[in-house]
């Protein structure tokens, strides 16, 4: 193991197979997986099948290989893919994911190995998972089913898979699944399940569905929906108002679109969880005056949580003020919540590789002090990748511990533009 010889996966499993019930064999299996070979899968899931001892060590071996074990629900967010975030990853086999997915649901389809496996599968972005998770979409058992239906879901929410295989648990009796169905269909475009949804908005008992429903109902646009979500966006403390004050945005384009636009700014003015989701739905809305409006909110002063929603609404629409208050923010914003909002923002912007936001973050009063969680090292990444001028021009207006950490990289290179740098100097 510890020399890396890929051939050491096929002496354990050939080990294992020959003598299955030894105390060992189980830690040898995870260790198979540990060489992330493909070429062992077969085996494994053989194993699996035939070995009911072996099978929860053979499944986490392939759980291992299929690289899916590195992800968790809670990563689902719509920057998902993040090239950054997969680059530090071990291949997404997805192949090999959908072979394990096809067996756990046959030999284990209600333990929770099997059920976070149907979760993670929210992820595969090719065709090869829907052959094992399609049938999952009627299982019998109520957990697996809806897990199966949230991950075809938000698969075709991101234009990776079908939304047709949607349309049979629509019909089917337990008023969830129909639910699930329904609001899959309408994040993919389908309006299907419309006369659903309504009726979940007023009838579903459980108010976090409710208010998935008005999500819903709101990213498909339809003019059925349109009444409704207005009545419940005006409704001052109604319980849904907060998901309508978000899905009204997408309503720009039906007849109410004027109405719908006043209503939401004037909510955006206000405080509280309505005003930061008509934010958001501003963002969908996407007119000038609620991007303007957008913008005075991030610097408003009076509430450090509706600045940082408006921080995260700027990253999605690439425009020259949009950028430049963001870098505001980056350098001078006090609170480090909406700091990490606007980068998070920003790099949306300039992409992963720009050092821009960087820039903005080392001029910061506590720039020595953030968080690597939320912001990496970006004193860091100026001095690795930072052009000797541009670090020059910025130098002076960075703090003392930046400062040090400036002229050590610039001390260090083997090169240096001496022209220009004394120029710069000057």
């Amino acid at each position: 193991i510890g020399l890396g010889d890929p051939r050491t996966a096929d002496v354990f499993l050939a080990r294992v197979e020959r003598e299955p019930d030894g105390d060992a064999v189980g830690d040898l299996l995870l260790w198979v997986g540990t060489f992330r070979r493909p070429e062992t899968v077969d085996r494994l899931l053989t194993l699996a099948r035939s070995r009911k001892n072996l099978r929860g060590d053979a499944f986490d071996a392939v759980v291992l290989i299929s690289g899916f074990g590195q992800l968790s629900a809670d990563v689902g967010s719509e920057d998902w893919p993040d090239p950054a975030a997969l680059a530090k990853l071990h291949p997404l086999r997805e192949d090999v994911f959908a072979k394990l997915l096809d067996a756990m649901a046959a030999a284990t389809p209600t333990e929770p190995r099997t059920l976070n496996m149907v979760v993670l599968a929210r992820f595969a972005r090719t065709p090869a998972v829907d052959a094992p998770l399609a049938p999952l979409l009627t299982h019998p058992d109520d957990d697996l089913r809806h897990r199966a239906l949230l991950s075809w879901s938000d698969r075709v929410r991101r234009g990776w898979a079908a939304a047709d295989p949607l349309v049979k648990p629509l019909r089917h009796k337990n008023p969830t699944t129909q639910f699930l169905a329904a609001e899959g269909l309408a994040r993919g475009g389908r309006g299907d399940g419309v006369g659903v949804l309504l009726s979940a908005v007023e009838y579903l008992d459980d108010v976090v569905l409710r208010q998935r429903a008005v999500l819903a109902l709101g990213e498909l646009g339809d003019v059925r929906a349109v009444d409704v979500l207005l009545r419940l966006a005006g409704d001052d403390g109604h319980a849904l108002q907060e998901a309508a004050a978000e899905a009204i945005g997408h309503l720009r384009r039906s007849p109410e679109g004027d109405k719908i636009g006043r209503l939401l700014e004037r909510l955006a003015k206000g405080a509280g969880g309505v005003a930061e989701r008509a934010l958001v739905g501003l963002r969908h809305f996407d007119s000038p005056d609620g991007w303007t409006l957008i913008r005075q909110r991030a610097t408003d002063r009076g509430s450090w949580t509706v600045r940082k929603t408006a921080a995260e609404q700027l990253g999605h629409r690439d425009d020259p003020a949009n950028r430049d208050l963001l870098l505001k923010l980056l350098r001078t914003d006090p609170d480090h919540d909406v700091a990490a909002a606007a980068f998070k923002a920003a790099r949306r912007l300039w992409g992963a590789d720009s050092l821009d936001p960087h820039f903005a973050l080392i001029q910061r009063d506590d720039a020595d002090e953030l968080d690597a969680d939320d912001f990496g090292d970006p004193v860091g990444a100026a001095c690795d990748r930072g052009d000797p001028l541009r670090l020059l021009d910025l130098f002076p207006r960075c703090g003392p511990a930046v400062q040090e950490r400036l002229e050590a990289s610039l001390s260090a290179r083997a090169e240096v533009p001496t022209a220009a740098v004394s120029a710069a100097l000057g």
